[in-house]
């Protein structure tokens, strides 16, 4: 008895919970877009994405969501309006239909009828994306901000771990992680204040040395890791910050004083860089792919505590560099804030050399919290600057490349004003698509968790490194870095040295 019971109890939770599928003989065709979060709608996708599970912003009992390709079907019934895709049968999806466009059809049921919305277009690319993202998870607001740690998101799923978090390490600050052209074996960071030092991962060993020298403005800061692994380029910086007493803006990050220094990994020691130790600010190297050029931002000298802060603007400009002699070049203007009555900031050059994909704010170079940062790209050959549609009203930050260089990531605030969340585009051709957010396990999760993803970063493969193996290492102090004294005789000689001069380039809306 108790037997059939049980049974007929079974029978009757699945009767409850489950949801029917609609009589297509008999739908009312609503002629309007489904209200879906995120918008997943002509969006290119790679290859090997994680499912893009969405929310359906409509009220309604029951809903049915149908996902067709060219060879390839998934239904999904659901009481609720987190939709979830299946992973297997997503996978399978795009890896049988690479090239091919497939489509979304919601049908929503209410007081017994079915309602269909129009249908939902999107394309797989033939090209996938790198399988990893590293990023500092912090809080978006500057309260708990001593809540951070470094992580990485398996963006083929949605598998997340700790590569270091500072619950562990007296809730120091931790940030600037850098990797040698998006691979996951060289790998650094810093951590500041009493475990302070840069922790090195390479060739499956770990280091942690103190930057800061007798002649350095301070230890490094923004790095860049040369695409031969043998180099990192630093900044060094006096930073403050500022906040501001409007609704409309937050927060302003600006230097003192800030330069330019080369650390050669092998021999654990500092250069300074004679043409980018003078007066101007120097800022946010970046290196080009093939290694011969580092990038940087580059401000007339100012005073802080005079200057109107919407008056400090940054140049992009660039000096040659030959790895086998570490011999430097002479620096060339590329954009000058002057000629676009904009600042530049975060730029990083694409795997091909062709283009430097960076952000354009009414000033500043730290635009994290500055409505007016938008993304925009610049085209090496033709030395125009073009402002892709992918930007909103909203901060757009810290753009970067993929190792195959068709797919942009960046950070967007656009969902809900507060939080970063790193967004795709598709780069074909020189045009970049419409971007897309990171998929999450529920798209709720965007919502639920306030906390900024702050520098995202794409990598081949997952960091070998767990927050043990890191603790470990920096409870010993840690290794100070040599100087290159000889590199400090050259900066007098340097300090007449003029850059070559280049042309006004136009804006292209």
């Amino acid at each position: 008895m108790y037997k059939y019971l049980f049974i007929m109890l079974i029978t009757l939770a699945v009767i409850t919970t489950s949801c029917s599928s609609p009589d297509k003989t008999n739908i009312i065709e609503t002629n309007a877009d489904a209200q879906i979060f995120p918008d997943y709608s002509s969006i290119t996708f790679p290859c090997n994405i994680a499912p893009p599970n969405f929310i359906i912003e409509d009220s309604a009992d029951n809903y049915f969501v149908e996902l067709n390709a060219k060879n390839s079907r998934i239904t999904i019934k659901s009481k609720s309006n987190d939709i979830q895709i299946p992973k297997k049968s997503w996978s399978k999806l795009l890896k049988n239909n690479k090239g091919e466009d497939f489509t979304i059809d919601i049908y929503t049921e209410s007081v017994g009828k079915w309602h269909h919305f129009n249908t939902i277009k999107n394309t797989i690319a033939n090209e996938g994306i790198d399988s990893y993202v590293v990023y500092r998870f912090i809080n978006a607001a500057h309260i708990l901000w001593n809540k951070m740690g470094i992580y990485q998101r398996n963006i083929e799923n949605f598998e997340v771990s700790p590569i270091m978090d500072n619950s562990l390490t007296n809730n120091n600050c931790m940030h600037c992680h850098s990797f040698a052209a998006n691979n996951s074996n060289n790998f650094m960071f810093h951590m500041r204040g009493k475990l302070g030092g840069t922790i090195i991962y390479q060739n499956n060993e770990l280091k942690f040395v103190n930057t800061k020298t007798d002649h350095t403005i301070s230890a490094g800061g923004y790095p860049s890791w040369h695409p031969s692994a043998k180099f990192i380029a630093f900044s060094t910086n006096k930073i403050n910050q500022r906040f501001h007493a409007v609704k409309e803006k937050y927060a302003f990050v600006f230097d003192r004083k800030s330069d330019i220094i080369l650390y050669d990994v092998e021999l654990n020691e500092v250069q300074a860089i004679p043409a980018l130790s003078q007066p101007e600010f120097e800022n946010m190297p970046t290196w080009s792919p093939d290694g011969k050029y580092l990038y940087f931002l580059s401000s007339k000298p100012y005073d802080a505590d005079s200057i109107d802060y919407q008056d400090i603007k940054y140049d992009l400009k660039r000096i040659s560099f030959d790895a086998d002699t570490k011999k430097w070049g002479t620096v060339e203007n590329i954009i000058l804030s002057d000629s676009i009555e904009k600042s530049v900031t975060f730029p990083r050059v694409s795997p091909d050399n062709k283009y430097v994909v960076f952000c354009l704010a009414d000033y500043g170079y730290f635009n994290v919290y500055t409505e007016s940062s938008d993304i925009a790209i610049f085209n090496l050959e033709t030395r125009e600057i073009i402002k892709p549609d992918i930007n909103t009203n909203n901060v757009e930050s810290y753009p970067s490349w993929s190792s195959n260089g068709k797919w942009i990531m960046f950070n967007s605030k656009r969902a809900d004003g507060i939080s970063s969340r790193p967004y795709f585009s598709y780069f074909d051709k020189g045009i970049a698509h419409k971007p897309f957010i990171l998929p999450q396990e529920s798209a709720n999760w965007n919502f639920d968790e306030l906390f900024n993803i702050n520098r995202p970063e794409l990598v081949s493969s997952k960091v070998p490194l767990t927050p043990q193996k890191i603790l470990k290492l920096v409870q010993e102090m840690p290794e100070n870095v040599g100087f290159d004294e000889s590199s400090l005789e050259n900066i007098q000689k340097d300090s007449t040295a003029k850059s070559k001069a280049d042309d006004t380039f136009d804006f292209d809306q």
